[in-house]
């Protein structure tokens, strides 16, 4: 049973296949791990060196019954806490084009490359989660079909940012 760290090994894992899986795929575009960040869109400014920010902004226990489990013990131990995790991925425009159209076009196809890993690697790597998550089901990926209203509603949560081409994705169960 996966313990207290599921969420953080959840969500670096994250970052770290679509660093890897982008890397893998011949450069098609020049983004590094480096340029994927693990924050909030709120907090990527202008002088930034992000390019893709995967931002948790819900966590909800999922409808889920889990049975109760039996310890070493012989005794009855309550169902565990599964959860959803609710993530924002945001794709930036790079500064390194000749003009705008140049670096938003990037951004844009940033943000496709970025969909197509998650789309292509859907389940978590079971060894890239660690020991703690034991016979634990494997965590799915899932694009939000809600996503439309969802980014909107994240987006004004922000203080004065500027509206980036984001997408919306659900992991679990964990």
């Amino acid at each position: 049973m996966a313990n207290y760290d599921a969420i953080g090994t959840v969500s670096e894992a994250i970052v770290e296949t679509l660093g890897e899986r982008i890397d893998d795929r011949d450069n098609i575009i020049s983004l590094n791990r480096d340029d994927i960040s693990l924050t909030s869109p709120d907090d990527v400014g202008s002088d930034s060196d992000t390019r893709l920010s995967v931002y948790l902004y819900k966590v909800e226990r999922t409808q889920q019954q889990q049975p109760q489990t039996i310890t070493e013990d012989n005794v009855r131990k309550g169902s565990p806490l599964s959860l959803e995790l609710h993530y924002l991925m945001t794709a930036y425009p790079s500064t390194a084009g000749a003009n705008a159209t140049t670096n938003n076009r990037d951004q844009h196809s940033v943000l496709g490359l970025a969909m197509q890993v998650l789309h292509d690697n859907s389940t978590l790597d079971t060894e890239r989660l660690g020991t703690s998550f034991g016979d634990d089901p494997t965590p799915n990926i899932r694009m939000d079909t809600e996503a439309e209203t969802t980014v909107s509603r994240i987006w004004d949560s922000f203080r004065d940012v500027p509206l980036y081409p984001s997408v919306t994705y659900t992991v679990s169960p964990i």
